[in-house]
């Protein structure tokens, strides 16, 4: 198959390159993240790659029509938050299946998306568009609430602020937040901030396939996330341990959303707040999660995530599994901010019952810095398991067993 991929992601292209179809990778990336990121990048399944702006930009639709006339693409994939919207318009223009034009809009900005799912009464936290320090002030109550833009990714410049004495630095923070590489820098992009009131519970995602509007199959994540006013990722176990009873209000939830936002074709992942009065919906991508969930996704299902996605979006037929075949975790590292002078017990790590792999980010002389967004994580191990109490047992041994030392 020849796969058309609009942003290049290097772990989207390691799990592809685990499907057994013969796949043919097209790339569509951005001139300056190429230029600065990606020149020396290779795959064996990459066998071209052209330049076209989709952040915040549509001309990549005309380089994409113009490119299948040549190649005759099968279909087209996103690699980044920042394609999904891109991606809807190729398809459409291609007719290949896709998102749905009211889902890719609203899963690209989190204030449309509120705005949905209001109106399909969804449950969600109280929010507001926030266009200045001013309409910031008026929108806090007393209470803890959330500050976060509306149209980045990866958990970037997402702040919690606890009392009114936080505002105006959660203000600064928020908008002054960068992504350094990964988005571009010479255009201008526009950022959008919403605020919404803090919502306790246990985050989790779902991941749903949906193929001509039916959903396919639901897979439930139970999330792992800092405690302090930052929403930081610190590990994913697929699938969660939920009740039935939490299994099913979550489901039906997912379900109303994908029925309200016109979900026509491909992968879903959203987040989502449990607490006793249900699932409170946080956000939701029109695309693979990314985190590694996909490598769990297969260590615990036994299938490839992104053999379905490719196969949903090629008009193909997708089979999942009756039930999972064991858990899987994957636990981030974080450390202290300061110089980095040794990773100590990596040996002692990879000889722990249901290790998988690790993966480390820094090396000794790296300077760390405190930890704001998933990009400030310092690497991984993943570990599989044949229960939820072996795998808790687990990322606590993990935690116990590596250590950074720092000066």
């Amino acid at each position: 198959m020849k796969i058309l991929m609009i942003g290049l992601n290097p772990r989207v292209i390691y799990n592809i390159e685990n499907i057994k179809d013969d796949i043919s990778l097209y790339i569509i990336e951005e001139e300056e993240l190429y230029r600065n990121n990606f020149k020396e990048f290779t795959s064996i399944l990459i066998k071209g790659i052209k330049i076209g702006a989709y952040q915040q930009s549509l001309d990549c639709v005309e380089v994409a029509c113009k490119w299948n006339e040549i190649i005759g693409f099968d279909a087209v994939i996103p690699g980044r938050e920042y394609s999904v919207f891109a991606v809807n318009e190729i398809a459409k223009k291609l007719r290949f299946p896709r998102l749905g034009d009211l889902a890719a809009s609203s899963m690209t900005n989190k204030y449309k998306l509120r705005n949905e799912a209001y109106k399909l009464g969804i449950l969600q936290p109280k929010y507001k568009k926030i266009e200045n320090y001013k309409e910031l002030i008026s929108f806090y109550r007393g209470k803890p609430m959330i500050l976060k833009p509306a149209n980045r990714q990866a958990s970037v410049g997402v702040v919690r602020i606890n009392n009114g004495d936080e505002l105006k630095s959660a203000w600064q923070e928020v908008t002054n937040a960068s992504e350094g590489n990964k988005v571009v820098t010479e255009r201008q992009l526009k950022w959008e901030y919403i605020a919404e009131d803090f919502i306790e519970g246990h985050e989790l995602s779902v991941e749903t396939f949906v193929k001509d509007g039916q959903v396919l199959f639901n897979n439930i994540t139970k999330k792992l996330t800092m405690s302090n006013k930052y929403s930081v990722e610190l590990g994913h176990i697929v699938p969660g341990d939920f009740s039935d009873e939490e299994k099913k209000s979550i489901i039906a939830a997912k379900q109303a959303l994908i029925q309200g936002l016109g979900v026509e074709n491909g992968i879903l992942h959203s987040e989502w707040m449990l607490n006793d009065k249900g699932p409170y919906l946080i956000e939701c991508a029109g695309r693979a999660p990314g985190d590694n969930i996909p490598e769990l996704f297969e260590l615990s299902y036994g299938i490839n995530l992104f053999q379905i996605f490719i196969n949903i979006l090629s008009g193909k037929n997708a089979v999942f599994p009756d039930k999972p075949i064991g858990v899987s975790c994957i636990s981030y590292f974080t450390a202290q901010p300061g110089k980095l002078l040794e990773v100590i017990g990596l040996d002692e790590l990879k000889k722990m019952d249901g290790f998988v792999r690790a993966e480390l980010s820094v090396s000794p002389g790296h300077i760390i810095e405190p930890v704001t967004s998933n990009y400030s994580r310092m690497g991984f191990t993943i570990f599989t398991a044949i229960s939820h109490k072996k795998i808790y047992e687990l990322i606590s041994d993990a935690k116990k067993t590596i250590k950074f030392k720092v000066m």
